[in-house]
Formats: structure tokens, C-alpha cells, sequence
């Protein structure tokens, strides 16, 4: 299976609704079976394609799905397993996916959307809280944390018991010299600090950061490690999306 995912991540997006695939299909339904991390944009008509990258688009061939899965009608952030086809017999007709440089066909296996939360204006009387947390940063799994679509895609691990609650936010505007920094807070409300790290996915829409101007800049994300008990950051290359 292409693009392996963490296990512990996929569980921990809030489970919507599972598209099956005919259990008569051959044993190697499983071949060529891709994880991604996509953006449902629905059109004005009804219709919607996946938005997978910057130059990518799938449509989806899936007959149970030809219409937008969702009831509120409002633009969705997933976890997808997805099956490609490289020539489908029919071909849906998508003209807003066919402007991209590629457009797929695909069958989905499963779609796990994730929560969406919009980042805050920094507020220096507002508590944010400033417990640990672990990012998952590396290229190497799937998913992780990067910019994708216009959205800060957050993989994270905090520790977690039965009655403990928290708050995760990301914070902009906390650099005045610099409106491409973020800032990931953690606030332990009831301050439980039992329990085994588990992980967890946000995407956060960054439309409310200065338009680049078509520009890709240097993005700086900074979080208080848990491992490395410091602040730490990373930088990601960004470019404004144009069509929110």
C-alpha cells in the first residue's frame, strides 16, 4: 500500500462515514490502494472533486458517492483510501477538476474527515495554556504535519486520560516583524496529566494570514516540544490559496 499510515493517526480522525468497496472484488483489491490527505471542494452545481495538491485533482467514480457526502454542503478536510484508474470506461465529467495539470479518476475505499478549527489572533490577556506537545514533523509517515491547500495540516500527540480535557490552538500574530509565524498551544484544562500519549489530527484553513501575492514564503511553526522540554520550530514553504 502506497504513502504507509500511522495507524494511531488514522483512528484519531473523527470517523464520518466508510465507503466500501464490493467485497467480490479480487483479492488484490488492496493493490494500488493510496492514503492521502485531500480537500472536498463542492462547486456551485453540487458537483465536487477531491483536492489532493497544487496541481492535482481527483474525481471520484464511486456511483454511491455522485453526489457531495456531506449534508452541510460546506468544504471538508479527509483522510481518503483511495483506488486509481488510469482510463475508466466513463469518465465524470468535472470541468473545475479539469483545470488542474492532473486530474485522476479514482474509487474511494474509505473517507475520514478531520477537524477543522480556524487559527486565533494572538491576544496577549487570553490563556493559551503551555503544556507540551508532540508534532509529527516527519516525512517519513503519513499524514503529518505540512501545509496543504491553503490549510495547516496539525498531526500531533498529547497525553490523554479518561477525564482530562484540552484545548489545541494555533496563534498568529505573535511576531509583528514576521506575519508568517505560527505558534501550536496546548492548554491542559483541568490539568490531568495521567495517561499515554495518543495522536490526533487539526487542520487549520490559514486564510486569515497577509496574501503572498502568488509568492511562496518561508512559514515558521514553533510548538513547546515534549520531547525536548524547549520551543522548537520548522519552516514550510507557503503560498496563499486564492479561492476561499
Amino acid at each position: 500500500m502506497n504513502r504507509i499510515i500511522a495507524k494511531s493517526l488514522l483512528a484519531a480522525a473523527a470517523l464520518i462515514s466508510f465507503v466500501s468497496c464490493d467485497i467480490n472484488k479480487k483479492d488484490d483489491m488492496w493493490k494500488d490502494v493510496y492514503n492521502a490527505s485531500v480537500t472536498f471542494r463542492i462547486q456551485e452545481d453540487g458537483s465536487y472533486y477531491l483536492k489532493q495538491d497544487d496541481t492535482t485533482a481527483l474525481v471520484v467514480l464511486n456511483s454511491s458517492l455522485s453526489k457531495y457526502p456531506f449534508k452541510d454542503k460546506k468544504e471538508k478536510r479527509a483522510l481518503v483510501q483511495y483506488k486509481l484508474y488510469e482510463n475508466p470506461e466513463n469518465k465524470p465529467a468535472n470541468p473545475a477538476a479539469e483545470e488542474y495539470k492532473y486530474t485522476k479518476y479514482v474509487e474511494l475505499y474509505s473517507i475520514d474527515t478531520i477537524q477543522t478549527k480556524n487559527p486565533v489572533l494572538y491576544d496577549p490577556d487570553a490563556d493559551y495554556g503551555d503544556s507540551s506537545i508532540g508534532l509529527y514533523v516527519s516525512e517519513s509517515i503519513f499524514p503529518t504535519t505540512m501545509i496543504e491547500d491553503g490549510y495547516l495540516n496539525l498531526c500531533f500527540n498529547i497525553p490523554v486520560w479518561y477525564n482530562s480535557k484540552h484545548e489545541i490552538n494555533v496563534v498568529y500574530g505573535t511576531n509583528p516583524d514576521d506575519p508568517y509565524e505560527l505558534v501550536v498551544k496546548h492548554k491542559n484544562v483541568n490539568n490531568v496529566i495521567d495517561g499515554q500519549p495518543q495522536a490526533f489530527i487539526m487542520n487549520f484553513p490559514l486564510k486569515s494570514l497577509p496574501d503572498t501575492g502568488g509568492k511562496t514564503v518561508k512559514l515558521t511553526l514553533k510548538w513547546y516540544s515534549s520531547t525536548q522540554r524547549e520551543m522548537v520550530e520548522k519552516q514550510f514553504d507557503y503560498c496563499s490559496r486564492t479561492d476561499w
